[in-house]
């Protein structure tokens, strides 16, 4: 199976980022990613955006259930869920 390159950015609380994936079957590799450096004084927000990040660079498999995406460091361990709208 060929594999599969996918590009996306996002904007979290207060960065946006950018970066790649790779998809392989059912295993998903995030490559390196590039980002904006502001801070942010509000508590929590800082620590909740670092954290956000290292579940992203963590997830090795994806699923799609429904309307939802979901990403983990293993099958059907989601430790990120995206929905449609």
């Amino acid at each position: 199976m060929k594999a599969k390159l996918l590009l996306f950015s996002l904007i979290l609380s207060i960065n946006a980022y950018a970066g790649s994936a790779t998809l392989e079957g059912d295993r998903l590799k995030v490559g390196s990613m590039i980002t904006t450096l502001m801070a942010c004084g509000a508590e929590g927000v800082m620590p909740q955006e670092g954290a956000y990040l290292a579940a992203l660079a963590k997830a090795t498999a994806y699923r799609v259930f429904g309307t939802e995406l979901q990403l983990g460091p293993a099958p059907g361990a989601a430790t990120l869920v995206f929905r449609a709208e």
